[in-house]
């Protein structure tokens, strides 16, 4: 008797049908060379669910923390909430939770989900950098198309915003 192997589609065909011929538990352990445990079970699942083939897709590794509902709990709070942070994200998480989660745990969940990324990061403007744009708006929004068809537009600008070192 070979012990920790799944049985294939054949071997469990073999132990019901000769449960269905009448032959006995035992008898039918003797000739499928497997215990009558493994008898027992097969010939009970086929009773009640009606096949010989088990699945065992879904029952392999270790069970996730989040379920389905809490899945869905946590993407809307990421929709509502973008700007949040995977420490606050987390927090919320664990606070309505029995059980406690890491962040690596939320990362992993909402990685699943389609979000790889949290927060969104932030331009670099300055907040004088940004009054001062906004000053130039003011000063030209009167100006009128004859004024702006003398503005040369380029888009071919050399500018470094950090330096790299290398003299450029």
């Amino acid at each position: 008797m070979t012990r920790g192997k799944d049985l294939s589609d054949f071997e469990r065909g073999f132990i019901v049908g000769a449960r269905m011929a009448g032959a006995s538990v035992t008898k039918t352990a003797q000739l499928a060379s497997v215990s009558i445990g493994t008898v027992t079970k097969v010939t009970s699942a086929f009773s009640s669910l009606g096949k010989t083939s088990v699945s065992r897709v879904g029952n392999c590794g270790r069970q996730r923390t989040f379920d389905d509902r809490d899945a869905r709990a946590l993407v809307r709070y990421v929709r509502k909430n973008r700007t949040a942070t995977l420490p606050q994200v987390t927090e919320i998480v664990n606070a309505g939770r029995g059980q406690t989660v890491s962040a690596r745990t939320v990362r992993r969940q909402l990685h699943r989900e389609g979000y790889s990324k949290i927060a969104v990061q932030k331009p670099l403007i300055t907040k004088t950098n940004a009054h001062l744009r906004v000053q130039w708006c003011k000063n030209h929004q009167h100006w009128s198309v004859e004024m702006w068809k003398k503005v040369i537009w380029s888009d071919e600008s050399f500018f470094t915003i950090f330096s790299t070192g290398l003299g450029i």
